[in-house]
């Protein structure tokens, strides 16, 4: 089981503008090989990655919801539809 996101999602969260951190110890990023191929690379203490494989933040749902998730949000869950919703809070109100 990967608890990240594919190459594919990846990509699209970073062309819609997902912050790309600096590499820490345990992040996922997908790198490019000289062949072209992708493949997922767990970030090593102390390492960048060559800019020249195209790395590509690998996010985990902890970190799309640290970007979803603010001070004027509230996240619910559905039993009865079993997934989450994120409102904004204007006002009191969501």
């Amino acid at each position: 089981m990967q608890d990240f996101t594919t190459h594919e999602t990846s990509l699209k969260l970073k062309e819609a503008g997902f912050p790309q951190p600096p590499h820490e110890f345990g992040q996922v990023f997908w790198i490019e090989q000289d062949n072209g191929e992708v493949y997922p690379q767990i970030a090593p203490l102390g390492f960048e990655f060559d800019p020249a494989q195209n790395p590509v933040f690998a996010p985990r749902v902890t970190d799309i919801l640290k970007q979803l998730v603010t001070q004027h949000s509230i996240m619910r869950f559905s039993h009865y539809d079993e997934k989450f919703t994120i409102s904004s809070i204007r006002g009191g109100r969501y």
